[in-house]
């Protein structure tokens, strides 16, 4: 079914270039139509795909008829995008060959985040305590994100200290997190924020300027998440100049450096989430310098960089691949 669609798009259009995102089931169905066609393409993994945690059920690996159709696949593509060294491993466990991989981050668009913002304004328009340190984090309602360990987090800062704290989350679904924060009498210190574009149709922003506007006026950068590809939520913490503080998984530690831009804690751990909290709280010398950091950091991920690094990379195959062809 795949190939038919796939040889009714290369006839009509004649593209010059493929680039697929996910490797199942899309990926190693092209795949297979590809390399019998000799057709410049490259393959980018995004998570699901290709990683697997067997604990939260992550992962299309978890079937074995899943599993086996990625594990003969992969290794026969002949360009695989690593946005991470988390992918990197996953290739490598997969037995890919070095030289089909091309090492290219996701990114931002950072002059996007260089908009003016009113902290004092912006926190009174959304009810937002003035004096509060304000934490957010960013990203759907999924097992994977781990939202329930905020709560967790926000629980023992509410009954163990004396901080004055909210967190925002934005992202689909995190509405359904309201009767958890009902249970434990923490409606003051929660912002649930769904409904929130993705793009400005003058502008097209990704992320939004509501959600950059969101970013700048948060302290505090929280994820939990338990397994990342990449995280691109983190380099948009980071272009808002946020310390992250996130769990020492895939994807999140290959951004975030322990005690440079941010904090790595153990997977579910709620002490030392709180712990890394306070501390930033505390000691306003070392909030700054992770700050100033965690901006640093963000600018090597410009979108207009890694977009340049994309084309020379499509010319480099379009160009390899017609040598292939005459060759033959």
């Amino acid at each position: 079914y795949f190939e038919k669609i796939f040889q009714f798009l290369n006839f009509k259009y004649k593209f010059d270039f493929w680039h697929i995102t996910s490797a199942f089931p899309l990926g190693i169905s092209f795949v297979k139509y590809a390399n019998k066609k000799n057709i410049p393409y490259l393959l980018r993994c995004v998570g699901e795909d290709i990683q697997l945690d067997k604990n939260i059920g992550y992962g299309y690996s978890q079937k074995n008829k899943y599993e086996k159709l990625i594990k003969h696949y992969i290794p026969q593509t002949k360009n695989l995008i690593a946005t991470s060294d988390s992918i990197l491993d996953c290739y490598s466990t997969l037995g890919v060959s070095k030289s089909k991989i091309h090492y290219v981050t996701n990114g931002v668009v950072l002059k996007n985040f260089r908009i003016p913002v009113n902290k004092r304004i912006e926190k009174k328009k959304k009810g937002i305590d003035l004096q509060a340190l304000t934490l957010i984090s960013v990203g759907r309602n999924h097992i994977k994100k781990n939202y329930n360990l905020i709560i967790e987090i926000a629980k023992v800062l509410k009954t163990k200290t004396n901080l004055n704290f909210q967190f925002i989350i934005v992202g689909k679904d995190v509405k359904k997190l309201e009767n958890k924060i009902k249970k434990f009498n923490l409606q003051k210190q929660f912002f649930l924020i769904e409904n929130l574009s993705l793009t400005n149709l003058k502008n097209l922003y990704m992320p939004s300027e509501d959600l950059i506007k969101l970013y700048k006026i948060s302290d505090i950068f929280l994820f939990p998440s338990v397994i990342e590809s990449f995280g691109i939520v983190i380099i948009e913490a980071m272009a808002a100049a946020l310390p992250v503080i996130a769990c020492k998984v895939p994807g999140s530690k290959d951004l975030v450096k322990d005690n440079k831009n941010g904090f790595l804690v153990r997977k579910n751990n709620v002490q030392e989430f709180v712990k890394r909290i306070v501390s930033l709280y505390n000691n306003k010398k070392l909030f700054k310098r992770l700050k100033k950091n965690s901006f640093d950091s963000a600018q090597k991920f410009d979108w207009e960089k890694i977009s340049n690094n994309y084309i020379k990379l499509y010319e480099k195959i379009i160009k390899e691949t017609k040598i292939n062809k005459i060759t033959k």
